[in-house]
């Protein structure tokens, strides 16, 4: 074997080590899971603020989300926006919309109502924990295509659609930022409608909005990542039955206080055995 045969087997070798050239392990993806039910709040200002007069049509708090046996509350709300597409300048097809008297209560911030929002109106809709401020998408009238950046990058995310009977495409963003138009896009999942689950008031908790003469109900599904990202691109197009939407991310770090009880814990335990190595130690003497 000659030199350079040498030089060439160490350099294969050492981009063998440094996985050159070398397929991924694993392509990152979204799991789905059943969020429900969805813990709120109805605005306690029906029929005591003038002009609230219907808990369907007034601000409704989100407080908390359930997966599996945990309930979260800590959420990271929508604070940037891309609007990739958003085709059909006169009707949206996306748009910012509320319930019809969340202006008049007091109760909780919401979004405007806009037929071809900017950037800025859709965090406005998506960007607080209000269940009556959603984006609101048309069947048949083109495409929306837009991206949304949360406070804190996460894994874990919960949805709500307007009526349980539309899709939503949704595509992890692994890297980018507000106004940025080709983030570093990840794996994509469509929840269908068979996969909104009821929010747990068949009645009561239901979305009324400005385009829509009588009340929904509310349906929601969750999606986890396989790694924290820091956005999400949420897609409707023709067939998809114009999904209206609100997402946030969910916090599922453990509280500060759980991690420090588990610290002394482990510190316990380390005490505890130093302690019975050295009484054995003392026996045997």
């Amino acid at each position: 074997m000659n030199k350079f045969s040498v030089l060439n087997l160490s350099f294969s070798a050492l981009a063998f080590g440094f996985g050159m050239n070398a397929a991924p392990a694993f392509a990152a993806s979204f799991t789905g899971y059943t969020s429900s039910p969805t813990g709120h709040t109805l605005s306690p200002n029906v029929g005591v603020v003038s002009g609230v007069t219907d808990a369907t049509k007034a601000d409704i708090r989100l407080d908390s989300v359930t997966k599996g046996s945990t309930t979260y509350t800590n959420f990271f709300y929508v604070t940037g926006a891309t609007i990739i597409t958003n085709d059909n300048a006169t009707l949206g097809p996306g748009s910012s919309d509320r319930g019809d008297q969340t202006a008049l209560d007091p109760f909780l911030t919401q979004g405007p109502v806009a037929e071809t929002p900017n950037a800025s109106q859709v965090v406005q809709s998506l960007g607080n924990n209000n269940l009556n401020s959603i984006i609101d998408t048309e069947d048949n009238l083109g495409t929306s295509i837009f991206d949304v950046y949360f406070s804190n990058p996460t894994d874990t995310f919960a949805f709500w659609e307007r009526g349980k009977n539309s899709r939503l495409k949704v595509t992890a963003i692994v890297a980018g930022s507000a106004g940025n138009l080709n983030p570093t896009l990840g794996g994509s999942f469509t929840i269908t409608q068979s996969l909104w689950a009821n929010t747990g008031i068949m009645t009561t908790l239901s979305i009324d909005t400005t385009e829509i003469g009588g009340a929904q109900e509310l349906g929601t599904y969750g999606l986890t990542y396989d790694s924290a990202i820091v956005g999400l691109r949420l897609e409707s197009t023709d067939g998809f039955n114009g999904p209206d939407y609100k997402v946030v991310g969910i916090n599922a770090v453990p509280e500060p206080l759980t991690i420090l009880g588990a610290g002394t814990a482990v510190a316990f335990g380390g005490f505890f055995k130093r302690k019975l190595a050295k009484s054995n130690e003392n026996k045997k003497a």
